[in-house]
């Protein structure tokens, strides 16, 4: 199924995370997004896309100091479901 790892800062004022899915068939589509607090809640920082097995990295530029995390839905027609991964706080620039 799909995992992330905990957003990091690298470099300085941008904050990654890796997200990838294994023993999916192409059946299976993913919608990764990497999100940073804000006052009205978690905002979208980047959105991701793929179907079956892959990885990828996200990036996006930060500033200031927030909570980041990553969170992935799933579809493969039949099935549905979502997970947050790791949640950091990161202190940018």
């Amino acid at each position: 199924m799909a995992d992330a790892n905990t957003p990091y800062q690298k470099p300085s004022g941008t904050v990654r995370a890796g997200v990838w899915s294994t023993g999916c068939s192409n059946n299976w589509h993913f919608t990764a997004y990497l999100e940073s607090s804000r006052w009205h809640g978690w905002a979208t920082d980047q959105e991701m896309r793929w179907s079956g097995n892959g990885s990828r990295t996200m990036s996006a530029a930060c500033t200031g100091v927030h909570d980041h995390r990553v969170r992935i839905q799933w579809d493969n027609g039949s099935t549905t479901g979502e997970a947050t991964y790791g949640t950091a706080r990161l202190h940018c620039g």
